[in-house]
């Protein structure tokens, strides 16, 4: 939760109706207003894939004007005011 932008950052996973692939795997925002409610900002797949499906965000933070977001693949930056797919630095290994 970031209180001066409202925002929840969720970490998620997806599977598809047969739950014999993952359909979405990362991180949803949402912006939470007492008079507006919840409502979705963005959907932030997570780049990478293991030998069991997609790898999910485990940690967010936020650093100035970014949201950063950390795997055990790596690290991924987005905007705060806009968040998106943003740029995703893989851990070497």
């Amino acid at each position: 939760w970031w209180a001066p932008e409202r925002l929840a950052v969720v970490p998620a996973v997806q599977y598809a109706p047969n739950y014999e692939r993952t359909a979405f795997a990362g991180t949803l925002a949402y912006r939470v207003d007492r008079a507006g409610g919840i409502a979705p900002v963005a959907q932030i797949a997570h780049p990478s894939r293991e030998a069991f499906g997609m790898v999910s965000f485990d940690r967010s933070v936020v650093v100035g004007g970014r949201l950063v977001l950390v795997s055990p693949r790596g690290v991924l930056s987005t905007f705060l005011n806009a968040p998106g797919p943003g740029r995703f630095v893989a851990f070497a290994g």
